[in-house]
C-alpha cells in the first residue's frame, strides 16, 4: 500500500506543478481565442491517446509468446517450426 501511495502523490504533485505553470504562464502566451485554436486543443490530445492505445493493443504483450504478424507479402521462414506434429 505505500507504494501505491508515493505513486499517487507523486501524480498529485506533477498535477499541481502543472496546474500552477498552467495558470502563470497561460495568460503570457499570445494565443488567438477563435474556432480552429479550440478544435486542436480538443482534437489532438484525443488523437495521441487514441495513437498510443491503438499502437499499444496492435503490438504483442511482451513474454506472450505470440509473434507479430507478417507483412503483407512475406512468406515465414523455411527454417521456422510448424504446428505440424513430425510424422
Amino acid at each position: 500500500m505505500p507504494a501505491s501511495l508515493g505513486l499517487l502523490s507523486k501524480i498529485l504533485l506533477a498535477s499541481l506543478a502543472i496546474s500552477i505553470a498552467i495558470r502563470q504562464l497561460g495568460p503570457r502566451l499570445e494565443i488567438a481565442a477563435n474556432d480552429l485554436n479550440a478544435a486542436i486543443a480538443i482534437f489532438v490530445p484525443s488523437a495521441i491517446v487514441a495513437l498510443f492505445l491503438g499502437w499499444r493493443g496492435w503490438r504483442p504483450a511482451p513474454g506472450s509468446g505470440i509473434a507479430p504478424p507478417l507483412a503483407p507479402n512475406s512468406a515465414p521462414d523455411a527454417d521456422a517450426p510448424t504446428a505440424e506434429p513430425p510424422q
